[in-house]
């Protein structure tokens, strides 16, 4: 709805916004935080203190060095077993370029040729299988291997903010769309 008003009703929107930004730079301006929250009215977190509950955490699981490795896609397969010839015949590509290039000849290939692939796939999907009923995870990792005090938290935590620290201001394009949101 944003791109189909005329210039000057994008203009008169721009200008509320403006406005806006002055209140909210003003209001910033005389704004003191309490203690425990900084100039933009964040909360203050230690550097030392321990993750809060329902934290996500990024990163990877670490995994037993003996767990057996997972198999890999016909794609994979298929892209690592040709990655240096066709960096050979395509010296100057990047790795997005060659990325985007592997992925381009294996859509090309012909049926027969991407059966090939999908049976070393399912071959490998075997022996991944097969070791991994064999696998035995050692105390302290799950069925897969992976340590289990390592485990990502589900939640993400809400950030605090002070209640009485001066509400941010809004572009024109969501001033528009709440108006017309509030309208409907």
């Amino acid at each position: 709805m944003y791109a189909e008003l005329t210039e000057d009703e994008r203009k008169t929107w721009q200008g509320r916004a403006e406005a806006d930004k002055t209140r909210f730079l003003a209001e910033m301006v005389l704004y003191t935080p309490p203690l425990g929250f900084d100039a933009k009215g964040d909360i203050i977190r230690e550097t030392n203190t321990q993750p809060v509950p329902g934290a996500i955490r990024k990163g990877k699981y670490t995994r037993d060095p003996n767990a057996p490795k997972k198999n890999f896609s016909s794609y994979l397969l298929y892209q690592n077993a040709l990655r240096d010839s066709f960096k050979a015949d395509n010296p100057g590509m990047t790795f997005g370029q060659l990325s985007k290039y592997t992925s381009h000849m294996y859509k090309s290939l012909i049926p027969e040729e991407r059966a090939q692939w999908e049976e070393r796939a399912r071959l490998d999907k075997e022996r991944y299988d097969n070791e991994m009923s064999q696998y035995v995870s050692p105390p302290g990792h799950d069925a897969q291997g992976r340590l289990i005090e390592d485990r990502p938290l589900s939640k993400k935590p809400k950030l605090v903010r002070d209640p009485n620290a001066p509400k941010r201001a809004r572009g024109s394009f969501g001033k528009r769309a709440l108006i017309l949101y509030c309208i409907v």
